[in-house]
């Protein structure tokens, strides 16, 4: 009969769950790769730069504020700055050939 019941009781299970820094029986501990790239700094103004390259296409009018997120992520320490600088760059061109192709003018 004992072997019915649940090891332990549900409601214990959730409250541990909880509780930070311990982890649960089903998500295992966190690596501590992920929590470098997860918190490595400039992360943010990268994550900005990268999603206004990727609408400088459409508009390339944002090309020059993800370039300027993408400098400021470089700024802060972050070694993908560079990277996402071209991106913007090359996006907000290519923006622009996409525009001219269609015929659609380049400011709204």
């Amino acid at each position: 009969m004992s072997d019915l019941l649940p090891p332990e009781d549900p409601t214990e299970i959730i409250f541990r769950a909880a509780l930070p820094g311990r982890p649960g029986r089903l998500l295992s501990p966190p690596e501590p790769e992920r929590a470098a790239v997860l918190f490595t700094p400039g992360r943010l103004p990268l994550e900005g730069a990268v999603l206004l390259a990727a609408m400088a296409i459409l508009i390339p009018l944002a090309a020059p504020a993800a370039g300027a997120c993408a400098l400021a992520a470089r700024r802060k320490g972050n070694r993908r700055g560079l990277a996402a600088f071209l991106a913007a760059a090359w996006c907000g061109l290519l923006g622009i050939a996409l525009r001219r192709a269609l015929g659609v003018p380049l400011l709204p």
